[in-house]
């Protein structure tokens, strides 16, 4: 039986019919199949699948080409993809900004509210006309058998501001729709500055700090749970209660969501300090009313590439070294062990580059921003190892990869520990 008692709380975006004991669902990443515990059946993401049958499925590939698959997700036939596909294929992926800066100039223009409220805003008639039956076609507005006027529908009023998680959604929206990344990705990067930080450009524009920080903080909810992936509540059990807290800081953690959700999962009388280190506008911005609930949680003004950083038993980098170079995150690593007290702990959350999801489009974004990328595994270990810092854990949580890392202080190289 296909019940919410046998499925694993996953967030699909589609899901079809089950048949012979299998369903194919889609999520952010694409469709594959599940069984009926929820577990994945086979492997990757397709862009479209049929049904199994007698343990074969007809999917089609991210090449854009078809194939038959069996239950393990390997290709028994790849039937390929037609010259006339291709070429649609090819001129439609040439059009696919129009979406996005449409969508721009419906949030520039106020279009959405002014179908609900006055318009605070002035808009050419034609142009009003053709945006409309722009948000049409995108699904943000329709109109109902036998109504006179359009209505928003939910994704419409996500993005006016008439919906529950409107701020988020729309923020969201407006974050990844910036002048300054349309910019970016137009630019040679390799003809910019030497080591770009978008970070420090975007300093002192206070509106700017406040949307970054409610997007990010908005991701927030990837780490509930993690504490106990950590190696917090081991080490806070061999504590006597006699010994000083144990330190962990959360190294450019923004509005301090990573350690509310460690505070959340730990008794009100542990013996730890957890402190937040970020730059002054970014503490500037958690201090006005940012911070998630936790009173625990103390923020230090301090900067990742110079002056002294903190002292502590525990650094946390979550999703931080990713936003960098290989200079520059080496410059982050070394600067922690040198910081750090002897026998420190160093956890890095970051994403982790397969042969299955390179995160390709998201680290051109980055490469454009400020020359960063996706790390595959072998990068991130190269990266740790000529920093200093050996690997004693790694797990994986919410398609990140934790790694533990102790620090070397003896001279020896971290190959040799």
């Amino acid at each position: 039986m296909w019940g919410e008692k046998n499925i694993q709380p996953i967030n699909f975006l589609d899901a079809r019919i089950p048949h012979k004991g299998l369903a194919a669902v889609k999520d952010a990443k694409g469709w594959f199949f599940i069984d009926r515990s929820g577990k994945q059946v086979g492997r990757g993401r397709y862009l479209e699948v049929e049904p199994h049958y007698n343990g074969q499925a007809r999917v089609k590939l991210r090449s854009g080409e078809w194939a038959i698959i069996d239950e393990n997700g390997k290709v028994l036939q790849n039937l390929g993809q037609s010259l006339e596909a291709s070429k649609n294929d090819l001129v439609t992926l040439s059009q696919s900004y129009w979406p996005s800066i449409a969508l721009r100039k419906i949030i520039d223009t106020d279009l959405l509210s002014s179908l609900e409220t006055t318009p605070t805003t002035s808009i050419d008639p034609k142009l009003k006309e053709i945006l409309l039956n722009v948000g049409m076609d995108l699904g943000l507005c329709a109109k109902e058998s036998g109504a006179e006027n359009l209505q928003l529908t939910l994704k419409g009023r996500l993005l006016a501001g008439a919906a529950a998680d409107v701020d988020m959604t729309r923020d969201k929206v407006k974050y990844w729709l910036q002048d300054r990344y349309f910019k970016a990705w137009l630019s040679d990067a390799s003809s910019e500055a030497a080591h770009p930080d978008t970070f420090r450009d975007i300093s002192t524009d206070k509106d700017s700090v406040a949307l970054s920080q409610t997007v990010l903080k908005s991701y927030a909810q990837d780490w509930k749970g993690i504490a106990d992936f950590l190696p917090i509540k081991k080490t806070l059990l061999q504590l006597s209660s006699l010994a000083p807290p144990l330190v962990v800081v959360d190294i450019a953690g923004g509005t301090g969501s990573l350690l509310c959700d460690v505070a959340s999962s730990l008794p009100a009388d542990s013996n730890i300090s957890l402190t937040c280190l970020e730059r002054p506008e970014v503490v500037a911005f958690a201090k006005i009313g940012n911070v998630p609930s936790s009173p625990v949680i103390n923020f230090s003004i301090g900067d990742i590439f110079k002056g002294p950083l903190p002292r502590a038993d525990l650094y946390l980098l979550s999703r931080v070294l990713h936003d960098w170079d290989d200079f520059r995150a080496e410059q982050i690593l070394r600067r922690i062990h040198k910081y750090s007290k002897a026998g420190a702990t160093l956890s890095v959350i970051d994403r982790c580059a397969t042969s299955e999801n390179m995160h390709s489009l998201l680290s051109l974004h980055m490469y454009q921003l400020q020359k960063a990328f996706e790390r595959t595994s072998s990068q991130w270990l190269t990266l740790f190892k000529k920093t200093e810092w050996i690997v004693v854990d790694r797990s994986t949580f919410h398609e990140h990869e934790i790694f533990i890392l102790e620090k070397t202080n003896d001279g020896r190289d971290a190959s040799t520990r």
